[in-house]
């Protein structure tokens, strides 16, 4: 991924991440150290590919024009559905340093209060994005 790209992406994920630390009321250090993994994840694995358990390619038969693959309409929904499929990457990845972080340092959450404190996608990347 070129860098402006990359930074646009980390600039993504980083907002996700403190937008649910913030619902959960933690501390600054823990959303700190979240912070921090996510940077060093996404440094070590040259953005955020390879999330296990969610896609990372797009469907070419969902709702695209079979007959033409190329059209910009089948483009255009593919580069949505690559867009949603990273949104869920980062997502996957705060969910997972939030919890950790804040169980490290004491403050613990439940799983399912980690992942509830996130908004559902389309607010995340609506009108905003």
């Amino acid at each position: 991924a070129n860098q402006r790209a990359a930074s646009v992406d980390l600039y993504r994920a980083s907002r996700i991440l403190l937008f649910a630390a913030r619902e959960l009321e933690l501390p600054d250090r823990a959303v700190n150290e979240a912070t921090a993994m996510l940077c060093k994840y996404a440094a070590a694995k040259d953005g955020f590919k390879g999330v296990r358990g969610i896609s990372s390619r797009s469907s070419a038969t969902v709702g695209a024009n079979k007959d033409d693959p190329k059209s910009s309409a089948s483009k255009k929904r593919l580069a949505k559905q690559r867009d949603r499929n990273k949104a869920q990457q980062m997502t996957a990845l705060s969910s997972a340093f939030i919890y950790l972080s804040a169980k490290k340092l004491g403050h613990g959450r439940s799983l399912k209060d980690v992942c509830s404190s996130f908004l559902p996608e389309h607010d995340l990347y609506g009108a905003n994005h």
